[in-house]
């Protein structure tokens, strides 16, 4: 199974942090965010690595439903905290990771609260076109 379906099906089953933002660049915002632990030098097809107190990259690009992952390779424990409330992977210690999907349109702005100098940017797209084909039986 692929990394990036195993983190949307833990973010499915897990109890994950919900709430909407008020007073930022967009508006009936959701999250649920999923802390879990990875092997060293593991990645997902959108993730961001926290290492010498930067996020690396600083900006990414995902589309409605999809999920960032921030996996920290520091020795000192980080967040990727949204700075409009709507969502914290919490303090992670090193090799531990934490997720978070989005499903509306926007920019999300985020910081490492103990670091609040530490700054990142996910921007949401709305929905692929046409979507991802159906599966066939054959």
């Amino acid at each position: 199974m692929k990394i990036g379906a195993a983190l949307l099906v833990a973010g499915a089953l897990s109890i994950g942090a919900s709430a909407c933002g008020s007073g930022s660049d967009s508006s009936n915002r959701s999250s649920s965010t999923v802390k879990h632990k990875v092997a060293s030098g593991t990645t997902s097809a959108t993730s961001v690595d926290i290492r010498d107190f930067k996020y690396n990259p600083d900006e990414v690009f995902v589309h409605v439903g999809e999920t960032v992952t921030w996996i920290n390779r520091d020795t000192t424990e980080h967040t990727a905290t949204m700075d409009d409330g709507s969502g914290d992977t919490g303090l992670l210690r090193r090799s531990e990771s934490g997720s978070q999907s989005f499903t509306a349109p926007g920019v999300f702005r985020y910081h490492c609260t103990p670091h609040p100098f530490m700054k990142g940017k996910v921007t949401v797209l709305p929905d692929k076109p046409g979507g991802d084909p159906p599966e066939s039986d054959g």
